[in-house]
């Protein structure tokens, strides 16, 4: 899929984006002859997902919830999955021993990597391009270098063992493939996946992201729509605008759910915060560079 196409893709009404994720669905389910799972994350996107597939025809709204449980959610998210009857496979570590073995996400995932490259002194392989692997690094000499070189390990590995790896397990012992609520727009990555493959891939890293070329907005306007209840954490509001015939739903709160210590898009004062909690000597060695770090 070419850039151009994805945007073509990108603009559509979201009346028609919810038809043709209906069909995206329909389509990875009959490939597996039904043996496919939502990975129901208890956030707003998968449960815009979920609530299309549950208002599909049989046998497709009978497609089987699962929530992969990192010991680390809101309490509002916990509760959305319970009302969904989502099946919950927990993760064997926990939130410390999971960042003990591969280290704290901080950043976001690509600075993370290549942090990580730098501390275990190797390159740093990735998908994107040379002149992009060459500007992070640029950034990271200019910005980071005060936590390259901390005893703090740093990493993007945390949702490989909490989240990917237990549904690739439940995968191998059911048989089941994943569909997963993402949008592309969220990351580089995400985009550059999604235009080699497309809502549905069925070789390599299986798997259906029917909802990719949605936009953010899009979310919202089927929350106002179906006055779909989400997670407390968001602290939706629904508007009702009925002599415009329209609603608007609006997060007062938290604009996307996830691990509570993920330092994932959360910047530079966070990433203080957990160097200071987790290196307090090396901070002290290091006040006046780290107090300068913004």
């Amino acid at each position: 899929m070419t850039h151009d196409e994805f945007r073509m893709l990108y603009e559509l009404p979201p009346e028609l984006k919810v038809e043709k994720t209906k069909a995206r669905i329909r389509e990875f389910y009959s490939h597996f002859g039904g043996d496919v799972f939502l990975s129901f994350s208890g956030g707003k996107d998968s449960t815009v997902l979920g609530h299309i597939i549950r208002n599909m025809p049989e046998p497709y709204c009978d497609i089987e919830f699962v929530f992969f449980d990192t010991h680390n959610e809101d309490e509002s998210v916990y509760d959305i999955v319970k009302e969904w009857g989502a099946t919950v496979v927990s993760s064997p570590y926990t939130p410390r021993e999971v960042v003990d073995k591969v280290g704290y996400p901080l950043f976001n995932k690509e600075i993370a990597e290549m942090i990580e490259a730098m501390q275990k002194k190797r390159a740093w392989v990735n998908d994107v391009s040379h002149s992009r692997r060459k500007k992070t690094k640029e950034q990271i000499e200019r910005r980071y270098m005060l936590f390259v070189n901390s005893p703090l390990r740093i990493s993007a590995k945390c949702c490989d063992e909490s989240k990917k790896k237990p549904s690739k397990k439940f995968t191998k012992e059911t048989g089941k493939y994943p569909i997963v609520a993402t949008l592309a727009v969220e990351s580089l990555l995400r985009m550059q996946n999604y235009l080699r493959t497309g809502c549905n891939s069925f070789e390599g890293k299986i798997k259906s992201v029917p909802i990719s070329f949605w936009k953010k907005s899009d979310i919202l306007w089927y929350i106002a729509q179906h006055d779909l209840k989400i997670a407390d954490c968001y602290k939706a509001k629904i508007t009702n605008y009925p002599l415009l015939g329209y609603k608007t739903c609006t997060l007062c709160g938290k604009d996307q759910t996830g691990c509570l210590y993920c330092g994932f898009g959360k910047g530079m004062e966070f990433a203080k915060k957990v160097l200071k909690a987790r290196c307090p000597d090396y901070v002290k060695e290091h006040q006046e560079e780290f107090d300068n770090l913004h």
